[in-house]
Parts: structure tokens; C-alpha cells; sequence
């Protein structure tokens, strides 16, 4: 099973979207077409950037303000509905 079979029955939750490798995976996933929820500490401008460009491929993308470091920020990330 490739990355594209995966994506196209799951969703991906990365953190650390908003740069550098992150930013990278959150772009992949989205090009093969899954949808993506990604955290970001400070960088919200590149988190925006991010979020609208991985966007232009189709599938719902999404950036969260988080410190994944604080376990109830996790836990209600983890918790948010899957779209559809």
C-alpha cells in the first residue's frame, strides 16, 4: 500500500506545519489527497501560507494554534470530528 492508497481512505494530523519539514509533510499529504490538520506554536503567517497553499489541491486543510507539549491540547485535537 503507497501513500496515495492511504491517503484516500485517512486523514493526517502533523505537528510543527507551519516550516520546514512539517510544512513539507502537510503539502504531500494534501497533494495525494488527503485531508490535514497540522499544529503550529508562533509562526501563524506561514501556517496561513501553508494552509492556503496545500488547500489549492482539493482537500480540506487545516491549521490549529497548539503546544502539542500540553497534553488537553492533544487530547482535543485528536478528538475533532473527521470531516464528511
Amino acid at each position: 500500500m503507497g501513500l496515495d492508497d492511504f491517503t484516500r481512505r485517512q486523514g493526517a494530523l502533523i505537528t510543527g506545519g507551519s516550516r520546514g519539514i512539517g510544512a513539507a509533510a502537510v503539502k504531500l499529504f494534501a497533494q495525494a489527497g488527503a485531508d490535514v490538520v497540522f499544529s503550529y506554536v508562533k509562526a501563524k503567517d506561514a501556517a496561513l501560507q501553508i494552509q492556503q497553499e496545500a488547500g489549492k489541491h482539493g482537500t480540506r486543510v487545516e491549521a490549529f494554534k497548539a503546544d502539542v507539549g500540553k497534553h488537553a491540547i492533544i487530547k482535543n485535537l485528536s478528538s475533532t470530528p473527521s470531516p464528511g
